[in-house]
């Protein structure tokens, strides 16, 4: 019925209550108004995407009692709690989002980043591109791998060490705004330096860099853009030729 922490008053199971939340309220009163409105009469495959319909109608299920939960029973004091099942969702759901959020943030601290200092990359798109990278996985990959080449360019140059240096990153791919805007953008944690190994029985050698000064911050953006617009060209997407000027 409750646990002790080491040293702890204990502290008792409190069921959360989505359905008492504002964010649950938006969603409920106005989710199928927003479905009708997205579709055109004249377009049978107008509308909101259906994966993100499912995940919205999944959000007023998830932590409510009456769409399911499990029936737990402490083996000692015999006492009983109803948990209710939660949805999963990967973007809309602030419980789900929270908890994947911090068990990835555990996760990458305890058994993935070294104890090494690390800088965060915030890349943006310009607003043409936006809708592209929200609609074609492919393309964001691709637009991944060029952002992070460049950065990696920037770091083997800042420690001088050529481009047999390693580099090492985590990107985190983040699809809206605060005021939940479609606003694709990337961040991006990098260890800040770059690893050599001149025996291949030794460990890595680390070396640290000093920060990016802004024109490392320039550069690094116009080898971005250049990128992007090879690959644009690449998929006939803008003009293969470029313009004169």
């Amino acid at each position: 019925g409750a646990v002790r922490a080491a040293g702890a008053a204990p502290v008792a199971y409190r069921r959360r209550t989505p359905e008492a939340g504002l964010w649950h309220k938006i969603v409920r009163e106005n989710l199928l108004t927003l479905l009708e409105q997205a579709k055109d009469p004249d377009d049978p495959g107008s509308g909101i995407p259906s994966f993100v319909e499912r995940e919205l109608t999944d959000v007023l299920n998830c932590g409510v009692l009456s769409a399911g939960f499990i029936r737990l029973l402490c083996s000692d004091c015999k006492r009983e709690r109803l948990v209710a099942l939660s949805c999963q969702a990967r973007a809309a759901c602030p419980s789900c989002g929270a908890r994947r959020m911090a068990e990835g943030a555990a996760h990458l601290v305890d058994r993935v980043l070294p104890e090494l200092p690390v800088r965060q990359w915030v890349v943006t798109a310009p607003v043409e591109l936006r809708v592209l990278l929200l609609a074609d996985g492919s393309f964001m990959n691709a637009f991944i791998q060029i952002v992070v080449r460049a950065i990696f360019r920037h770091l083997r140059a800042r420690a001088g060490l050529g481009p047999k240096a390693k580099c090492g990153a985590i990107t985190f791919i983040q699809r809206a705004s605060g005021s939940l805007g479609a606003f694709p953008h990337l961040h991006i944690v990098t260890i800040d330096g770059v690893f050599t190994k001149d025996d291949p029985g030794a460990p890595p050698v680390f070396h640290s860099i000093s920060p990016p000064t802004e024109l490392d911050e320039y550069r690094t953006s116009a080898a971005i853009s250049k990128g992007v617009e090879r690959l644009l060209r690449r998929r006939g997407l803008i003009d293969p030729a470029p313009a004169a000027d």
